[in-house]
């Protein structure tokens, strides 16, 4: 039940596909959904009512380091050549890339979920961008959250925030 869902702030573990991403976080990780509504009119009652379409689900982390398997997972349609990682072929696909993201309370126990969110098909839309300075240099990777199912009439499409949902 929604009123049971307590999630707790501060630090926090990222899986990716199930895998924990180790220092993975470098400052902050904001989740953020909103849903989508259209307005129903009715000819002579504006505004009578709304209709969830959709959402709009994100997720960012600030990452502190530009390792190889950071810049992966934040550029998925890279390919990797002789070790080199360059820009990918162009008309491939983001549900073929999107990954499960699993965010969790740093320290909770692996069989309690209770504080985990979840999305479940999420791919990264940020730009990279490297600044060459005397400052510490950081990367935000912001995802989204593609729907699981092209079935608009099921739940559970974008993310679940709780114990784990099962369908």
């Amino acid at each position: 039940m929604s009123e049971d869902i307590k999630l707790q702030y501060g630090k926090c573990d990222v899986y990716v596909d199930g895998e924990k991403a180790v220092d993975l976080i470098g400052e902050a990780c904001t989740f953020t959904a909103t849903p989508q509504y259209e307005d129903i009119d009715l000819y002579e009652i504006p505004n009578y009512d709304k209709s969830l379409e959709g959402w709009e689900v994100t997720f960012s982390l600030v990452l502190e380091d530009y390792a190889k398997e950071k810049l992966e997972l934040g550029m998925p349609m890279l390919s990797n050549q002789l070790g080199a990682l360059v820009d990918g072929r162009l008309g491939q696909r983001a549900r073929d890339k999107a990954v499960e993201l699993r965010i969790r309370p740093r320290g909770a126990d692996i069989t309690d979920t209770q504080d985990d969110l979840v999305i479940y098909k999420a791919f990264p839309v940020s730009p990279f961008e490297k600044t060459y300075g005397k400052e510490k240099s950081t990367w935000t990777i912001e995802f989204e959250a593609l729907s699981k199912t092209a079935d608009p009439s099921q739940a559970g499409n974008y993310f679940s925030i709780g114990e784990e949902l099962q369908l």
